[in-house]
């Protein structure tokens, strides 16, 4: 009948406008396919890291901008070579953006730590400290403190932390507060013990395994743990300069995403400075050696102005920190300055 033939007619033109959504829904998908994968290939090499600055410009054009997340970052000194200073002046520096952070101290008191920081970020001399009335220091830092992030200095025994007391202490610290720790730095790890490995088991072992308990943390927290660690004077005995003759912390090193080193020696001391050698860099790749200017009673430091001028003069006198050997005869005639570990004395640096 007529009204069959035209009700035919209409269903076969419902199936094909149908087919045509079908595929132009299909071609439309496979063009938004094409056009994400072009998108990430793309952007593959252009990911944005959501870093941390130090506040120290010449460590952040090495690191690539600031610290990562899901990273260890370690410095690496001999006894008083600066680490405990400059792990305050990246907690200054990161509080300054108003970012939350955590700092364990193993060592020092936990007072010495905060006035180290309060030196920095007050930009007062800390030796003025003990000399300063509660008033006068309450009036300084209630001017700045809404533009800073909070802090949580936490002192421990030596050999008693680990990283499950870490754990606690960060969920302790997040719930009560009703926050997010942005950073934790530990000073320093040489003093944490180890989860998984007794002492006894050798040193190498004990040390790696708590970079690695460390730098899991990291990854599993989505934060970067900023720690030191202390190199052996008998490390730079010989006349290769590299850190593969550290044995202990050799381990440390290969587990870090970042390991600074920091040298000094008398003629530095007197024009207030410090050597940083960048040993091992998984953001950038940059291995650079850089002077820094150190005013220690504020607890700052910064990038040697003509930096480059002067490390090409000084150039020789770290010569126990370039890859190849010294010439015998040097050795013999000593005709080198000497700046292995053994040579340099607690009163040489200024401060831990």
């Amino acid at each position: 009948t007529p009204q069959e033939v035209s009700k035919n007619i209409k269903t076969e033109d419902v199936k094909l406008d149908q087919a045509k959504d079908v595929k132009e829904l299909k071609n439309t998908s496979q063009e938004v396919s094409k056009m994400l994968k072009e998108s990430l290939e793309e952007n593959r090499y252009k990911e944005k890291f959501d870093t941390i600055p130090t506040g120290i410009k010449v460590i952040d054009e090495i690191l690539g901008g600031g610290v990562r997340p899901k990273t260890l970052v370690t410095v690496l000194s001999p006894s008083h070579g600066g680490k405990s200073a400059l792990l305050s002046a990246f907690s200054a520096g990161f509080s300054k953006q108003k970012k939350n952070g955590l700092y364990i101290t193993l060592e020092m008191p936990e007072v010495d730590i905060l006035k180290r920081i309060d030196a920095n970020i007050l930009q007062t001399d800390i030796w003025k400290f003990e000399e300063m009335d509660w008033e006068t220091y309450h009036n300084m830092y209630s001017k700045i403190k809404d533009r800073l992030g909070k802090l949580f200095v936490k002192e421990y025994p030596a050999g008693s932390f680990s990283t499950f007391d870490l754990t606690k202490l960060m969920y302790d610290i997040e719930q009560e507060n009703n926050l997010k720790l942005d950073y934790i730095i530990i000073d320093y790890m040489g003093l944490m013990k180890s989860t998984r490995v007794k002492l006894n088991q050798g040193s190498y072992l004990y040390f790696k395994s708590i970079a690695e308990e460390l730098h899991g943390f990291a990854k599993k927290h989505n934060i970067p743990v900023i720690t030191a660690f202390q190199l052996n004077r008998s490390a730079y005995n010989n006349t290769d300069a590299g850190l593969e003759s550290v044995s202990e912390s050799l381990g440390v090193i290969m587990t870090a995403d970042v390991s600074i080193l920091l040298l000094s020696n008398e003629q530095l001391k007197e024009q207030k400075q410090i050597m940083l050698k960048t040993e091992k860099n998984r953001y950038t790749g940059k291995l650079d050696k850089v002077l820094l200017q150190v005013d220690w009673p504020k607890m700052t430091f910064k990038g040697v102005e003509d930096n480059e001028n002067v490390m090409n003069e000084l150039n020789q006198e770290f010569t126990s920190l370039n890859e190849n050997l010294i010439p015998s005869e040097d050795i013999e005639n000593n005709n080198l300055i000497d700046l292995s570990v053994s040579n340099l004395e607690d009163d040489d640096f200024e401060f831990e």
